[in-house]
């Protein structure tokens, strides 16, 4: 729609130039011609006076030429941007975690993050989103339930079956199928173990879908929460509150207006302003979060996933089945090697202020293991500020698995 309005422009501006062009070129004629002619070719033109004939063409030709440039420029703002998404899909940027201490001679990893920027997700209702099936080197996202690949390399007889849910950490965003969490989880325990975890997700769309799973048919002996980064890191952005998910604001934007409505038009216009406008000020990425600012907003977004826990309990425990909440380690609070990374300080403080809460209100509910010191040893570890490769995921799968022992 925006590339057909560009083209219409450029015909229009294309259009009036032509006129002008031609008005010129009449206007020059008309000189040449003696009075009488000119007067005979006046009034042979409708009885239209030349002046006024003259100065009515001028001005629609004004018009055509300002229409057509405004258009072209207007509507260059989503063309370009359409062109750069071609471009980068053709010539994705490199994510460059993939070079990082933590792979030195490891080529794989380089092979890893490039899969990762070539998936695309689907809109689920309730659950917001999932990644479609994907088969790479390093990445194997299963047709049906859309999960992560979980091979299983080890059985054990009657050993129970896990679920694990998370964000992107319990996906497995730096470390191939075999060495996820969930992966390195079933070689230590065997049994059938599946990785429902999902980059940006909330425990809340966890729990949505172990809601999903559990009207399915499913029955885990036993269901793993592993939680506390996108808790803070999307809900503690100013625009959301403790109920939001990651991409609240872009389908809110994607639903707010329709081509018939006039607001629909000005959204590149907006778009380009807000930026010039955060740039002249000085404050883009300054007050990205607003947690640590706002108390009674950071109280909700604590309580919620003690909530969102809670009722995960409840239904898993009815069904029969046993289950483990986690709270998830970052890099704020650890000793590990972090030289090697570049921490931004507003989302420190967001943690900083949220993570005792979590923890206060773990132990007062009675739920819930704290793992924030589970990768503290001098090593390269992180290669983000919550992700981590597959060394730390080993560490971590071996505190779940002790957690697990004995009890499901």
């Amino acid at each position: 729609m925006h590339y057909l309005l560009a083209c219409l422009g450029a015909v229009l501006a294309r259009f009036g130039a032509k006129a002008a062009l031609s008005l010129g070129k009449r206007d020059a004629d008309m000189t040449n011609m003696d009075d009488g002619k000119a007067a005979d070719a006046a009034s042979a033109e409708a009885g239209v006076p030349v002046a006024a004939r003259s100065g009515f063409y001028t001005v629609a030709v004004n018009i055509a030429v300002f229409f057509g440039f405004a258009l072209v420029l207007y509507f260059s703002i989503p063309v370009v941007d359409l062109i750069g998404k071609a471009v980068r899909s053709i010539w994705p940027t490199i994510d460059k975690r993939g070079t990082l201490a933590n792979y030195a001679g490891q080529p794989w990893a380089a092979v890893h993050f490039a899969e990762m920027q070539a998936q695309k997700t689907d809109f689920i209702a309730y659950l917001g989103w999932r990644r479609r099936p994907f088969q790479g080197q390093t990445i194997t996202v299963e047709e049906g339930m859309h999960i992560r690949r979980t091979p299983v390399t080890r059985t054990v007889a009657d050993a129970p079956s896990v679920y694990f849910f998370g964000g992107s950490t319990m996906w497995g965003a730096g470390a191939d199928d075999a060495r996820t969490i969930p992966a390195l989880y079933q070689q230590a325990a065997g049994g059938t173990v599946l990785n429902f975890g999902e980059s940006g997700w909330t425990a809340h769309q966890s729990l949505n879908q172990l809601i999903k799973l559990y009207s399915e048919g499913h029955r885990p002996r036993a269901v793993v929460f592993y939680d506390g980064v996108n808790e803070i890191s999307q809900k503690c952005r100013r625009e959301n509150d403790f109920w939001a998910y990651d991409r609240q604001g872009q389908i809110r934007q994607a639903l707010a207006y329709r081509p018939a409505e006039w607001r629909y038009y000005l959204q590149p216009i907006l778009a380009v302003v807000n930026q010039a406008a955060g740039a002249i000020r000085g404050d883009q990425g300054q007050k990205y979060f607003d947690c640590e600012r706002n108390p009674r907003k950071a109280e909700l977004v604590a309580a919620q996933l003690m909530t969102d826990w809670k009722l995960a309990k409840m239904l898993v425990e009815s069904y029969g089945g046993k289950f483990h909440a986690f709270l998830q380690p970052v890099s704020y609070f650890s000793t590990t090697r972090v030289e090697h990374l570049r921490l931004g300080r507003q989302l420190g403080d967001q943690f900083r202020a949220l993570y005792p809460m979590f923890r206060r209100g773990m132990a007062e509910q009675g739920i819930g293991v704290d793992l924030t010191d589970v990768l503290d040893r001098d090593a390269f570890i992180y290669i983000d500020f919550c992700h981590i490769s597959p060394e730390g995921n080993a560490l971590v799968a071996t505190r779940i698995a002790q957690a697990l022992v004995g009890r499901i």
